[in-house]
C-alpha cells in the first residue's frame, strides 16, 4: 500500500490509532484534535484491532463472496469500465493543479526575493527609480514588439496600479494570504479523495487477487546508454564493454499473484548476469547513486549465471542454459517466490509490506535476458 494511505498527511507519522465509534484511523498526534460532536472517540492500538476485530471480518467477507458470485462478476467488470473512463479525468485534474502549484511555487520565489533584495535602504527612492526602470522597459518592449515579455511587464504595472489605488496595507495582504493558505492546508477534498481513491483500490484488491498481473514490461524510463531495449521493452540487454546495469519493470509486485519466463541468450561474463526482483528502494538507491551503471545483482533476489541463487534457497541448482526457459513465480498472499527451469528449483520466504519489482542484469555487451509475463502458471512449468 503506498505511503499516502497509511501515513498521517498532516504530521506523517503512522495512523496506528483506530477510533472505533468512527471508523477513523489516526496518527497519535492526531488524537489530540480527534473531537467531534457526533461521537465520543474510543481508541484502540492497530495490533489489538486487527487481533480482535479485522481477522474474524476476513471470514465475514469469504461468507459473502460465497453468497454473491455472480454479483460480483458483474460488479468487477463494471469496476474496470469506470476506473479506464475515470482515469482520463483525474489524470487531467491532477496536470492541472500540479500546473498550478508551479506557479505559485514560482510567484513564492520572487516574494522571497523581495526580501533578499528590495526592501533596503530609502525606500521612497527605490519606489522612484524602480518606476523609472519600468518606463524605460515598456518603451523599449513597445518598440521591439516583444508581446510576451511586454504582457508579463503589462500585468506586473497593472497590479502595482491596483494596489496603490485601493492603498491597500501590507498588514491586510499578509493577513488574506494566511487566510488562503490555511484554506488550502484545512482542505478535505484531498483526504476525501484518499479515502475514496482507497476504496476502489480495495474492490481492485479483492478481484484481482486470484489472477496473475501480465500488464508490464522493462522499465523505460530507467533505460541508459549502456543498456539495451527492444521495441517492445521485453528483452533487456547490455551494449557496453563493462559495468553491469540493472533495470526494473513498470508495475510492482506488491498484492497478488506475478509469474515470468526468462530466457537469457549469450550471458559470458563475470557472473553477475540474472533476473529475479528486488526491492524498490535497493533499485532506485543504486539508481540514483549511477544512472547510467544502476549496479543491483548483488542486492536482487533471483537466479544468477552461472550458477548461483542470489538470497534463495537451493533444492536444486545447475548452471545457467542459454536458450532455455527459467520460470518465475511471486505469490504475495503467501509471501513465497519461487524460480524454476532445467535442473533448478529455488525458493524464498518475501519480507511483509516491502514492495518488491521484477528486475534483470546484465554485464556485457550483447548480452540478452528475454522476458514474457505469464497470465497463469502452471505446475508443469517448474519440471
Amino acid at each position: 500500500m503506498e505511503e499516502s494511505l497509511i501515513n498521517c498527511v498532516v504530521h506523517k507519522r503512522l495512523n496506528e490509532i483506530h477510533c472505533t465509534e468512527c471508523n477513523t484511523f489516526l496518527c497519535l498526534e492526531c488524537i489530540a484534535g480527534h473531537k467531534t460532536e457526533t461521537h465520543k472517540a474510543k481508541y484502540v492500538h492497530v495490533m489489538h484491532h486487527a487481533k480482535s476485530q479485522t481477522l474474524h471480518k476476513i471470514d465475514s467477507l469469504k461468507t459473502s463472496v460465497e453468497n454473491s458470485e455472480s454479483k460480483l462478476e458483474i460488479e468487477a467488470k463494471e469496476l474496470v469500465e469506470g476506473i479506464n473512463k475515470l482515469a482520463p479525468e483525474i489524470n487531467e485534474t491532477v496536470n492541472l493543479y500540479m500546473e498550478r502549484f508551479e506557479k505559485l511555487k514560482g510567484t513564492m520565489k520572487v516574494l522571497m526575493s523581495c526580501i533578499k533584495y528590495s526592501l533596503k535602504g530609502d525606500y521612497k527612492e527605490n519606489v522612484r527609480k524602480s518606476l523609472e526602470i519600468e518606463k524605460k522597459q515598456l518603451q523599449r518592449l513597445i518598440k521591439a514588439q516583444d508581446v510576451k515579455e511586454l504582457l508579463k511587464l503589462t500585468q506586473k504595472i497593472e497590479e502595482e496600479t491596483k494596489v496603490a489605488k485601493n492603498q491597500e496595507r501590507s498588514q491586510d495582504l499578509l493577513l488574506a494570504l494566511r487566510s488562503e493558505v490555511r484554506e488550502i492546508k484545512d482542505s478535505n477534498v484531498y483526504k476525501s479523495i484518499l479515502v475514496s481513491a482507497k476504496s476502489l483500490v480495495a474492490k481492485s484488491n479483492i478481484y484481482r487477487l486470484s489472477n496473475y498481473q501480465k500488464d508490464w514490461t522493462c522499465d523505460r524510463k530507467y533505460l541508459s546508454i549502456k543498456m539495451y531495449l527492444s521495441p517492445d521493452n521485453l528483452t533487456f540487454g547490455n551494449t557496453a564493454t563493462n559495468g553491469y546495469p540493472g533495470i526494473i519493470g513498470t508495475m510492482a509486485f506488491d498484492i497478488g499473484l506475478y509469474a515470468y519466463e526468462a530466457i537469457p541468450v549469450g550471458l559470458d561474463c563475470n557472473e553477475k548476469e540474472g533476473f529475479g526482483i528486488i526491492e524498490k528502494d535497493a533499485y532506485l538507491e543504486a539508481h540514483k547513486s549511477d544512472p547510467v551503471t544502476p549496479i543491483v545483482y548483488n542486492k536482487m533476489i533471483g537466479f544468477l549465471y552461472r550458477k548461483e541463487a542470489r538470497n534463495m534457497t537451493v533444492e536444486k541448482i545447475k548452471e545457467m542454459s542459454m536458450n532455455e526457459k527459467y520460470y518465475v513465480r511471486v505469490n504475495i498472499p503467501d509471501l513465497l517466490m519461487t524460480i524454476n527451469g532445467p535442473g533448478v528449483k529455488l525458493s524464498t520466504h518475501l519480507k511483509p509490506g516491502v514492495v518488491y519489482y521484477p528486475c534483470f542484469s546484465c554485464g556485457c555487451s550483447n548480452n540478452r535476458i528475454k522476458i514474457r509475463p505469464l497470465s497463469h502458471f502452471e505446475e508443469n512449468m517448474t519440471k
